[in-house]
């Protein structure tokens, strides 16, 4: 029997490559390192396909497991159904301001909707663009087609970006499927 590699992808979507027979993953650090979104399907199953079973891991200060919770079908039923991204479209970010609360304005209209999920990559500060210790996601609640502000996905403060080095001019956004299901 010939074992397959199992797709498992980081935060731009790029293969990482691994060997394992039954199961293709996918991990997003959710921009904490205290919430971690895995997706579990079959090998071949496209990011974009119904077939994924995702989990959203909480941790504790010591990388303990503390919570594990699901999203929901229809039936409000755990299943193989979820997609985990259909689409890698982004929007180019204008800037996210040195400021309290940050504000993220983009290059276009974003189509974000208040408490949705959103995550910054590829941006020229890096405790925003999250180099292993900064924020990546960040919750928004939307002022305007081209502007959020920028909310800790876990503790719902808004984020202080006063002590930020400079405010950010370049980098991308995705709004992210699998970090805006509703977990039980």
């Amino acid at each position: 029997m010939a074992i397959r590699p199992l797709q498992q992808r980081d935060a731009l979507e790029n293969l990482m490559a691994h060997d394992f027979a039954y199961l293709s993953v996918v991990m997003s650090v959710a921009g904490t390192t205290n919430q971690r979104f895995i997706g579990y399907c079959r090998p071949g199953t496209a990011l974009s396909d119904a077939g994924w079973f995702i989990t959203q891991q909480e941790y504790d200060e010591e990388s303990n497991v503390i919570r594990i919770t699901h999203p929901v079908n229809v039936k409000g039923e755990v299943d193989f159904d979820q997609v985990w991204q259909t689409t890698t479209n982004y929007v180019e970010i204008s800037s996210i301001t040195n400021a309290s609360p940050a504000v993220i304005t983009t290059s276009a209209a974003h189509g974000w909707t208040t408490g949705q999920l959103i995550e910054v990559l590829e941006a020229d500060v890096a405790v925003v663009n999250g180099d292993g210790y900064g924020l990546t996601m960040f919750e928004v609640e939307v002022t305007a087609p081209t502007t959020a502000n920028l909310i800790h996905p876990v503790t719902g403060e808004y984020i202080n970006g006063s002590g930020w080095a400079s405010a950010v001019s370049t980098g991308k956004v995705y709004l992210r499927e699998y970090a805006n299901y509703t977990y039980v």
